[in-house]
């Protein structure tokens, strides 16, 4: 079902003639209610307004309200809720030719025309009555009675005047799209009305039609902020005027929209031109580095790092450079015997050798000392291959050890403690560095420490109650709960020798 705007009849000049259809299975009977409130509340109590024999309606089930001009749908915390076009809401908005399920029973919001006879308009003091009805066309022919009118508007500004005559002195049909349609505008309002509600003179009057018709001229060109301007002035004219208030807001929500469009535009185009430059600096850099021009290449990688600090292609092309550098620099024979490898390439070599040997243990801590040497103590080349190094190690243990954490994790859900810390244990025994192992480790451990906290009190009251024996039992259990570590551990074996001793 293709849902359709409500029909305002300010626009149309046709009444709104909504009406409830009811279906009732269990009886057959249908029920027809015109609506002639704004609010119709429907359910099976004698006080609602449309009263419906249905047990699995609610007393007050849901109510159909009109607000400016639309009609709307509200369940009113009903017990089996309504669907709406096959939807179950809670609050919607009608289209007028919806179905409505609530209960057993089916209903349908039907929203009809029918014809009136149009009001008659306020008559000014000047000149004929103005038809302002917004979907007729205005033709030259159509405007005798109003050229006083406009001869009073030419006075009251040059700027209408030139607006008023370029809208009324064609000889061609001017259709003034109406507003309205562009849902800015009350369905229940049109300016006509408005102005005939008023009690201003005919100049006045004018200059606020004239006004009304430049900034719809506007808006429909796409000129929002000559069209808020306009209606800006009617507003000053109008200020009671709900068709103002409504045009301004949108002319404002118009304005807002493209702006935050220019913004987001000129931003993109900004990092498009930032992207631009690092790829053109990063072109120059391997060029240079193409002509064995070193220092040229550094100079182009150091002004991407300024533009882009984590650029990777940047600091393995300066890493490049600054080798093949010292590669083609002559030694002289004479300072052979005195270069020594630095501090941090030292560690690096170690590292190296301890990860190719799987000794992932010693590796980890080597790249954790030239982690702490810093950049400028280490040397950038090794620092960055520390930093690489250090997270390479942190994801093979962690897929290495992946099942026996599963594992563990399992047992602990099992309530199997010592065996899941056991397994926790053995994962630190290969690396001590895996954080979850050592933090799920010191959970376990922490609960064993309260476990063997209640057993001591327990072994303490029975050595009060003589129960030599059960108070044995209850501390031999805790040399057997916690770890060696654990101060209820020393705490159980000292007593225990003193019963033994006792005894």
């Amino acid at each position: 079902m293709e849902n359709r705007n409500i029909e305002s009849t300010a626009i149309y000049n046709r009444h709104l003639k909504p009406v409830i259809e009811a279906a009732i299975p269990a009886s057959g009977q249908k029920i027809s209610k015109p609506m002639t409130t704004d609010c119709v509340i429907v359910g099976r109590s004698e006080d609602a307004d449309l009263t419906i024999n249905d047990l699995k309606l609610s007393k007050h089930h849901f109510m159909l309200v009109k607000n400016n001009g639309k009609y709307s749908i509200k369940d009113l915390q009903s017990t089996n809720g309504i669907i709406l076009n096959g939807k179950r809401v809670k609050k919607a908005l009608l289209t007028g030719s919806d179905k409505i399920v609530a209960g057993n029973t089916t209903f349908r919001f039907i929203l009809t025309n029918s014809d009136y006879d149009k009001p008659e308009p306020a008559k000014m003091p000047l000149g004929a009555p103005i038809d302002f009805t917004f979907d007729k066309s205005y033709r030259k022919t159509e405007r005798a009675g109003s050229r006083k009118t406009i001869f009073v508007s030419i006075i009251a500004g040059l700027i209408v005047t030139a607006a008023s005559l370029m809208f009324f002195s064609s000889e061609e049909e001017v259709k003034v799209a109406p507003i309205a349609q562009t849902q800015i505008l009350p369905a229940s309002r049109s300016i006509d009305l408005e102005i005939a509600e008023t009690n201003l003179n005919e100049e006045d009057r004018a200059k606020i039609l004239s006004y009304y018709r430049l900034a719809e001229y506007h808006f429909n060109m796409g000129n929002y902020a000559l069209a808020k301007k306009s209606m800006e002035t009617v507003f000053s004219l109008l200020p009671d005027s709900v068709i103002a208030t409504a045009f301004i807001a949108a002319c404002e929500d118009q304005i807002d929209r493209f702006a935050k469009a220019d913004d987001n535009l000129r931003e993109l185009e900004e990092e498009q031109k930032r992207q631009a430059v690092i790829e053109d600096l990063l072109k120059s850099g391997y060029a240079e580095l193409d002509k064995n021009n070193y220092s040229g290449a550094i100079a182009a990688f150091q002004k991407v790092l300024d533009i882009d600090p984590y650029n990777t292609s940047a600091y393995d092309g300066i890493i490049i450079a600054e080798k093949s550098m010292q590669e083609s620099l002559p030694i002289p024979p004479e300072t052979i015997e005195v270069i020594r490898p630095s501090k941090g390439e030292l560690l690096a070599i170690q590292m190296n050798n301890a990860f190719a040997s799987a000794d992932y243990t010693k590796a980890y801590e080597l790249a954790s000392r030239i982690l702490k040497m810093g950049q400028r103590r280490a040397g950038r080349k090794y620092f960055l291959h520390a930093n690489r190094t250090h997270d390479q190690i942190l994801e093979l243990t962690n897929n290495m050890f992946g099942p026996m954490m599963a594992e563990a994790g399992m047992l602990e859900k099992t309530g199997a403690d010592r065996e899941a810390a056991d397994t926790y244990r053995t994962v630190l025994a290969q690396f001590p560095y895996h954080k979850q192992a050592r933090a799920n480790l010191k959970q376990i451990h922490k609960k064993l420490h309260e476990q063997a906290k209640l057993l001591y009190a327990k072994a303490l009251l029975e050595e009060t109650y003589s129960n030599i024996t059960e108070a044995k039992s209850k501390l031999e259990m805790i040399l057997t709960t916690v770890p060696k570590t654990d101060s209820y551990y020393r705490k159980a074996k000292s007593k225990l020798k003193k019963l033994e001793i006792a005894a």
